[in-house]
C-alpha cells in the first residue's frame, strides 16, 4: 500500500474486509476500492453474471440446471468489479468480473479459473472510478491542469468522511477530450487500480487479446480485426498508449502476450496513436506486484524507458531468433585467442582433448554464433586447415575470393576443370571455394566426407532461395538439391553468422537429418561499440552535405550504401569536390558496386583490401563488397552509411562494421524499405505460404488443360506441408518484409542493441546539396545511357561467352545490356534515349505484361509453360515462388474488365470507371494477391480513377489526369504519344516473330505474343466504320497489315458484322495462319461461332479453310 494515501478508517458495508485487503495488497487506493468493488454472496452472483438473453432458461425464466451447477461455486462469495460504461453515458457498467473465493477448475487442464465473466456476452474493458485527488495528480503529471475547472480541482476534502468521488464520469470524459494524456493498458482490474493510484491513466482489459474483436468467415478464418468499441473511443490520433501486460517465463505464454500486444498495437497505430511497451524486469509477474516490491519511483523509471512498438518488436524478434542451447558458450574478444576444447574434427590425435565433442562417425553440424569482428573466419580456418577435402560456399564472388585466401582454399574461378575434377597447377584439388550459384559444378560423390563451410550462412540461404541469379534458366531447385546432397555427404558442416538463427539451423537439420548433432558455439562477447550520429531526415541531402564537408576538410572516408545509382551519383559529386580541393591532383576514389566489382583493379583491391585501401582517399561500397570483407587497418577517419531501402537492417549494420576501427559513424536510412516480396508484403510466414499457395493453385487451375502429361506429376508433387525449402523461404521472406516496413527504426534499434552510442539528430533539408545531388544523378544517368549506346553490339556466341564468365568487366556489362535492349526492342541502332526508356529492364517487363494481356490466353499460357519446363528439365520439381504466373494476371485483368477501357485519348470520369472499380473492390483480396497492391476501404483514398491507374502501371501504360467543368471533377486518359510508342514496339516485336514463324513453321497451339489492342480505334474506341480493309497478299505480313487485320477481326467480333469477313478473301492461308496466331482468344471464340453457324456461306469462306482455326 502506498504511504502517501490518506489514512481512512471508514469500512463500506458492501465490502468484505478480506476482499478489501486483497486490493490493498496490490497498492490500490482506498477510494478506488470502495467505489469499484463489492462483495457478493449467495445467489446474488447469478444476477451479476447470468443476465444475457442468450442463456438457456426454463419456461419460468429460471436458469437451466447445468448453468446453475456451473456457477454454484460463486454462492460461497467473491468480489465483483465493473466500473463505468463509456458507451452508455458513463453509467455503471452492467458487464464486469467476479473473482470467486473458491474458484472452479478448468475441465481441460485442471487449473483454477480465477475470474468469471458474464457468459454469452462480449468482453468489455474496465474504466474504474477515481477520487478527485487522483484526478488532480494525473492532471499535474501531464500538465493539463488548465483544462480542469476550479471546482474540479478543489472538490476533494480530506476530512475522513467524504473521500470518494461521486461523479467519476467527468474524469473519463476529460481524458477522452484530451488526447495528449497517455493511457496505460493492463491485464486485470487490480493492476489498473494500482496505476490509477500512482497517478497514471490506466484501462484494464480482462485478457491480453480482449482489446480487439475478430470477424471470421464461414471456414473459421479471421478476415477482419477491429478494436473493441470503448477502446476505439479513446484511440484519438496522436494519443500515446502504453502496454503493461504481465511478465511470464513460459515460452508459449510469452509468445501469446507478444502477439496480443502486436495485434492490438497495430490496430491502435492505424488510428494514428503512438504505441509504447513497458517491459517488467521481473521477478514480479504483474505491475501491481512490481510496485509493491519496488515502489512508485521504480515504475516511473521503466515507464520512461518504454520502447516504441517498432523497437520493442525488433527486440522481441531478435531475442527469439536463436534459442538452441549452446554446446559451448564463450565470452572472448577474439575467438582465435581461445584454446579450443576440441581438435579440428578431421585431424584429431589421441593425445588431444575431445571430452566435450563426442566422437561421431557421421560428424555433425557446428554453428558459430559470434559478433562482427570477433575472428569467426580465422576460427573456422583452424578447423579446416588440414582437412583433405573441404568446400567453402558463399554468395558473393568478392567474399569467396577473400575467404579462400584466408582459409587456404582454391577458388573455383581460378582453377581448371577437367572431367569434373578441379586442377590447380599440376595437381588435383579437393579444397575448393565457390559461390552457391555454381554448386552444380560439384560432384558430391567426389567430396564425400568433406568439411562443408558456409560463412554468413543466413545470407547464403537467403541468396539461394530468393536471388534472381540462382533461378537463371530455372535451376534453383537443382541448386537446392545439390546443396542438400552435399550437406548429407559432408562429415562436418560448419556454419557461421553474427545473426545465426533457429530457422537456419532447423533448415540444416532438415536437410542433413534431425538425428545429426548440433554443436552451437555461442560467443556472447559484445564488441566495443562506436559512436553513431544517426540523422533523422526525410532525404539523403543532409548526410551528403556533411560527407562533402568532411571531404573538403581532408578526411578519409569509407561510405557504405545499398544503391548502385546512388553510389555513382555520389562518386560524381565526391570527385568534383576532391578534384577542386587537391589543386588538380586526381583524388584516389574507389567505387565498388555490381557494375565495377568485376573489373581487374576492383577484384585485386578487394582481394588485398588491407594493403590496397591505404592508397585510397575515399571508398564507396555497395553490398557487392560489404559482406565478408574486413578492413582491419587504421586508415579511415569516419564511416558514412547511406541506406535507401534495398537491404535489411542486419545487412546495413554489417556494412557499417566492415571497417573494424572504432571511428565515428554517420548514418542515414530511408524510413521504409522497398525490397518487399512480390508474393506478399506480410510479416507472417504462414500468411506468405497461404498467399503463395492461393496464387499457385489459381494459376494451375487456369493452365491445367495446357499442361503436357509429363508436366503434371512434377507440378502436382509439390509438398506444401513438409518442404524445408518452402518453409525457410517463407520465414526469410517474412523477416525481410518486417525489416522493410520499419527500416529506419529497425536499424536504429539494432545499432543500440549492438552496444553503440547513438545520437539521433533531426535535420532539415539541405536544398543546395539536394539540387547538386539531383544534378549529379541526372548527369550520371545520361553518361551511362551514352556509354551503353556506344558499347559493342554482341552476336549470340559472344553474348553466351560473356554470360558464362564469372567476372564481367564494366564495358562487357554495358555490351550485354545493349545487346539485350537491341534484341528486345528489335532495333539495330540503340540510342541513349532507348536505354533511358528501358529503365534498366523495368520497361521490358511491363511490355511483356501488356503483350500477354492483348494476346489472350494462348500467349500467356505458353510463357508459363516455358517457365515450368525450365524448372522441370532439371529433374527436381518446381518451386512455386519462382513461377511467373503470366496467365493468372492476364486472366485477372480480363475478368476485371480492363480491356474495354484501353482507349488512348478517351477521357474517363470516375463514374464511367465504376464498373471496373466495383469489380476490383469486390475482388480486393485477389487484386492484392495477384497485383501486389491493396485497395483502401475509403473511396476517398482509392476512387475508380486511382484503381484504373494502379492497374495500368505494371503494363507501362502512361496516363494523364485533369479536372473539368465547374465541379472540378477529375478525369483520366491514356497518353496517346506514349501509347503510340508502345504500339510501335509491339509491332516490331510481332513482325520479328512473324518472320521467324515463316522460317520455322509451328503448330497453331504454339502461340505468339501480340501487338496492339485488336478492336480499339485510337480516337473512337470500338471501331464501327467499314472504311478499313486488310492489306493485300504479302508474305510475310507487315506490321501494318497485322494491325489492320487484327483491328478488323476485333470490329467484326464486337459488331457481329459477319459479312466483313469476305474482306479477307485475298489473303493466303499462310497469311491467315500468321494472323490467327496473334488474335485474342475472345475474338477467336466469336469468329468460330460465326463460322460454325454460317451454314457454309461463301462470303466467309476464307475462314472455313482447314488451317487450324477450328
Amino acid at each position: 500500500m502506498l504511504d502517501d494515501q490518506p489514512h481512512l478508517t471508514l469500512q463500506p458495508p458492501h465490502l468484505n474486509p478480506k476482499h478489501q485487503e486483497e486490493w490493498l495488497q496490490s497498492a490500490v487506493a482506498h477510494e478506488i476500492i470502495w467505489d469499484n468493488i463489492k462483495s457478493l454472496v449467495g445467489t446474488t452472483p447469478y444476477e451479476y453474471l447470468c443476465y444475457s438473453e442468450k442463456l438457456e432458461r426454463t419456461n419460468t425464466g429460471r436458469l437451466v440446471s447445468h448453468l446453475i451447477r456451473q456457477y454454484e461455486h460463486t454462492e460461497r462469495g467473491g468480489w465483483w468489479c465493473a466500473g463505468l460504461d463509456p458507451l452508455d453515458n458513463w453509467q455503471p457498467m452492467l458487464w464486469g468480473c467476479l473473482k470467486p473465493d473458491r474458484p472452479r477448475l478448468n475441465r481441460n487442464n485442471g487449473k483454477p479459473i480465477k475470474y468469471e465473466h458474464p457468459p454469452k456476452t462480449p468482453t468489455r474493458a474496465f474504466f474504474l472510478q477515481i477520487p478527485d485527488r487522483l484526478w488532480l495528480e494525473i492532471a499535474i503529471r501531464y500538465g493539463v491542469t488548465a483544462a480542469c475547472t476550479e471546482g474540479q480541482l478543489h472538490r476533494f476534502v480530506n476530512d475522513g468522511t467524504t473521500t470518494w468521488l461521486r461523479e467519476s464520469f467527468e474524469f473519463w470524459q476529460w481524458v477522452l477530450e484530451h488526447p495528449e494524456i497517455p493511457i496505460v493498458l493492463v491485464e486485470g482490474a487490480k493492476k489498473a487500480g494500482c496505476l490509477l493510484s500512482l497517478g497514471y491513466v490506466a484501462i484494464a482489459l480482462p485478457g491480453i487479446f480482449n482489446g480487439r474483436r475478430v470477424t471470421r468467415d464461414e471456414y473459421g478464418k479471421i478476415w477482419a480485426e477491429s478494436l473493441i468499441p470503448e477502446l476505439e473511443l479513446f484511440a484519438n490520433a496522436g494519443r500515446r498508449f502504453y502496454f503493461c501486460f504481465d511478465r511470464d517465463t513460459k515460452p508459449k505464454t510469452v509468445k501469446n502476450v507478444n502477439l496480443a500486444i502486436l495485434k492490438t498495437g497495430k490496430l491502435l497505430e492505424q488510428k494514428g496513436c503512438e504505441i509504447h511497451v513497458i517491459s517488467l524486469p521481473g521477478p514480479e509477474k504483474g505491475v501491481d506486484d512490481f510496485v509493491v516490491a519496488n515502489g512508485a519511483a521504480a515504475f516511473d523509471a521503466i515507464y520512461q524507458q518504454a520502447l516504441p512498438l517498432v523497437s520493442w518488436l525488433w527486440r522481441v524478434r531478435k531475442q527469439a531468433e536463436l534459442t538452441y542451447t549452446p554446446w559451448l558458450q564463450l565470452d572472448v574478444k577474439e575467438l582465435t585467442l581461445k584454446q579450443l576444447p576440441f581438435a579440428p574434427p578431421q585431424t584429431a590425435t589421441g593425445g588431444q582433448e575431445r571430452s566435450n565433442l563426442p566422437d561421431s562417425p557421421d560428424g555433425g553440424i557446428v554453428v558459430l554464433a559470434s559478433g562482427k569482428g570477433t575472428g569467426k573466419t580465422k576460427f573456422i580456418s583452424r578447423l579446416v586447415q588440414n582437412a583433405p577435402k573441404a568446400i567453402a560456399a558463399g554468395h558473393r564472388i568478392a567474399l569467396m575470393r577473400n575467404l579462400c585466401a584466408r582459409m587456404g582454399l582454391d577458388y573455383k574461378g581460378d582453377v581448371d576443370r577437367v572431367n569434373g575434377d578441379f586442377i590447380t597447377g599440376s595437381a588435383y584439388t579437393l579444397r575448393l571455394g565457390l559461390c552457391v550459384d555454381s554448386l552444380l559444378s560439384i560432384h558430391p560423390e567426389k567430396f564425400a566426407g568433406c568439411v562443408l563451410v558456409i560463412d554468413e550462412f543466413m545470407q547464403v540461404f537467403a541468396h539461394l532461395l530468393t536471388s534472381s541469379t540462382c533461378n537463371k534458366d530455372g535451376k534453383r531447385a537443382a541448386l537446392l538439391a545439390r546443396l542438400h546432397w552435399l550437406i548429407r555427404v559432408a562429415s562436418w558442416v560448419i556454419v557461421a553468422d553474427a545473426d545465426a538463427a533457429d530457422i537456419g539451423i532447423d533448415y540444416l537439420r532438415s536437410l542433413r537429418g534431425a538425428a545429426s548433432p548440433v554443436y552451437l558455439i555461442q560467443n556472447v562477447y559484445q564488441p566495443e561499440g562506436y559512436s553513431v550520429r544517426f540523422l533523422d531526415a526525410a532525404g539523403d541531402d543532409a548526410i551528403i552535405g556533411e560527407l562533402l564537408a568532411d571531404l573538403r576538410a581532408g578526411l578519409k572516408i569509407f561510405v557504405a550504401t545499398d544503391a548502385k545509382r546512388g553510389s555513382l551519383a555520389l562518386k560524381h559529386l565526391v570527385e568534383t569536390i576532391q578534384g577542386a580541393s587537391k589543386q588538380g591532383r586526381t583524388a584516389n576514389l574507389v567505387l565498388i558496386n555490381s557494375d565495377t566489382s568485376g573489373g581487374e583493379y576492383e577484384v585485386e583491391f578487394i582481394r588485398n583490401i588491407n594493403q590496397r585501401v591505404l592508397d585510397a582517399d575515399t571508398v564507396i561500397a555497395t553490398p557487392s563488397m560489404a559482406t565478408g570483407v574486413s578492413i582491419e587497418v587504421e586508415h579511415f577517419d569516419k564511416v558514412y552509411g547511406l541506406f535507401y531501402g534495398t537491404v535489411t537492417d542486419a545487412d546495413a549494420a554489417q556494412a557499417l562494421s566492415r571497417v573494424r576501427a572504432n571511428i565515428p559513424r554517420v548514418v542515414w536510412c530511408a524510413k521504409t524499405g522497398k525490397n518487399f516480396s512480390k508474393v506478399s508484403q506480410s510479416e507472417s510466414p504462414f500468411q506468405l505460404k497461404q498467399a503463395l499457395k492461393t496464387r499457385w493453385e489459381a494459376e494451375i487451375s487456369i493452365i491445367r488443360t495446357s499442361l503436357s502429361p509429363d508436366m503434371i506429376p512434377g507440378v502436382e508433387a509439390f509438398d506444401w506441408d513438409d518442404n524445408p525449402h518452402l518453409d525457410l523461404w517463407a520465414k526469410l521472406t517474412a523477416k525481410t518484409n518486417a525489416a522493410m516496413w520499419n527500416l529506419r527504426a529497425n536499424l536504429l534499434e539494432r545499432l543500440r542493441y549492438e552496444g553503440n552510442t547513438l545520437e539521433v539528430v533531426r535535420q532539415e533539408q539541405n536544398s543546395p546539396v539536394k539540387a547538386a545531388m539531383a544534378e549529379a544523378r541526372s548527369t550520371v544517368k545520361q553518361e551511362y545511357y551514352h556509354r551503353v549506346a556506344a558499347a559493342k553490339l554482341l552476336n549470340k556466341s559472344e553474348l553466351a561467352a560473356l554470360e558464362r564468365q564469372e567476372n564481367i568487366s564494366p564495358s562487357d556489362q554495358r555490351a550485354i545490356e545493349k545487346t539485350q535492349i537491341a534484341e528486345f526492342y528489335c532495333v539495330e541502332n540503340v540510342t541513349p534515349q532507348l536505354v533511358a526508356y528501358d529503365n534498366g529492364g523495368k520497361r521490358r517487363g511491363q511490355i511483356v505484361e501488356l503483350e500477354v494481356l492483348l494476346a489472350g490466353a494462348e500467349s500467356s499460357t505458353k510463357r508459363d509453360l516455358d517457365a515450368l519446363e525450365r524448372q522441370l528439365k532439371w529433374g527436381h520439381g518446381v518451386l512455386p515462388f519462382d513461377h511467373p504466373c503470366y496467365e493468372l494476371r492476364r486472366f485477372a485483368r480480363d475478368a476485371l474488365g480492363l480491356l474495354p477501357f484501353l482507349v488512348p485519348g478517351r477521357e474517363w470520369t470516375d463514374a464511367e470507371l465504376e464498373p471496373l472499380g466495383k469489380r476490383a473492390r469486390a475482388c480486393s483480396r485477389q487484386v492484392q494477391a495477384f497485383f501486389g497492391f491493396s485497395i483502401p476501404n475509403d473511396p476517398l483514398h482509392a476512387n475508380n480513377i486511382w484503381i484504373f491507374r494502379r492497374l495500368l502501371e505494371p503494363l507501362g501504360i502512361e496516363t494523364k489526369a485533369r479536372r473539368v467543368s465547374r465541379a472540378q471533377s477529375r478525369c483520366v486518359k491514356i497518353d496517346e504519344s506514349a501509347w503510340d510508342e508502345l504500339l510501335s514496339i509491339l509491332s516490331k516485336r510481332q513482325a520479328k516473330r512473324s518472320a521467324l514463324a515463316v522460317a520455322t513453321p509451328v503448330a497453331l497451339t504454339d502461340s505468339f505474343d501480340v501487338v496492339t489492342p485488336p478492336y480499339i480505334n485510337k480516337t473512337e474506341g470500338v471501331t464501327t466504320s467499314g472504311s478499313q480493309t486488310p492489306m493485300p497478299k504479302q508474305e510475310p505480313l507487315t506490321p501494318i497489315a497485322f494491325q489492320t487485320g487484327i483491328e478488323l477481326l476485333g470490329e467484326i467480333a464486337q459488331t457481329e458484322a459477319v459479312e466483313k469477313l469476305k474482306n479477307f478473301t485475298p489473303w493466303t492461308p499462310q497469311q491467315l495462319r500468321q494472323l490467327w496466331q496473334v488474335v485474342p482468344s475472345w475474338v477467336k471464340q466469336k469468329i468460330r461461332s460465326f463460322v460454325n453457324g454460317s451454314g457454309g456461306r461463301a462470303d466467309i469462306s476464307p475462314f472455313q479453310l482447314d488451317w487450324g482455326m477450328t
